[in-house]
């Protein structure tokens, strides 16, 4: 009897091990489960508000090297200057524009083939660094329809680009006058 008993209780805490990493296991798949739903729900929810928002998530110098498609910047944009570029066989149109809103400046690039290019806008004779290509065409996602991240629309505003396989480059166009 007592050794039945005890093979008895080897098996009721085999079974019991087995139970408790099964209950283990689900809690950590379940969880894993839910953190992913989380992350989906609160980027579906930046997204929409965003979206919504009347208001920029930025102005003038606190756009500076932001994207406007990711500030709410881009939703009430105007042209301020079309330039057709030719630079050997790469040709397009710059375009700089403006954001009332966030009284920011950008540039962008509509070319007729897919050359990787850097675009680079900047403000007439301020010092600093000049905003290039927007992070979302880092490397080879450069191509035929690319802008440039922001800068404060405040004095003239300058653009060029760059193409990076031949090293080509526009020539320098400012605004003179527009800002």
């Amino acid at each position: 009897m007592i050794f039945t008993i005890r093979k008895s209780s080897f098996k009721n805490s085999a079974a019991r091990g087995r139970m408790a990493s099964l209950i283990a296991a689900c809690l950590v798949l379940g969880s894993a489960i839910i953190a992913v739903a989380c992350l989906i729900a609160s980027s579906t929810l930046v997204y929409f508000i965003e979206k919504q928002a009347n208001s920029p998530f930025c102005n003038e110098e606190s756009c500076r090297n932001k994207d406007p498609y990711g500030t709410n910047c881009y939703s009430d944009h105007v042209t301020v200057r079309t330039i057709p570029v030719q630079v050997k066989e790469e040709s397009g149109t710059l375009t700089l524009v403006y954001s009332p809103k966030c009284r920011s400046n950008w540039v962008k690039w509509e070319g007729e083939t897919g050359a990787k290019n850097r675009l680079t806008v900047w403000r007439k004779g301020s010092p600093g660094d000049p905003v290039t290509t927007a992070h979302r065409f880092d490397g080879d996602n450069s191509g035929q329809n690319t802008w440039s991240n922001m800068i404060s629309a405040e004095g003239d505003t300058c653009v060029k680009i760059k193409f990076q396989q031949s090293g080509q480059e526009s020539e320098d166009t400012c605004t003179d006058g527009l800002g």
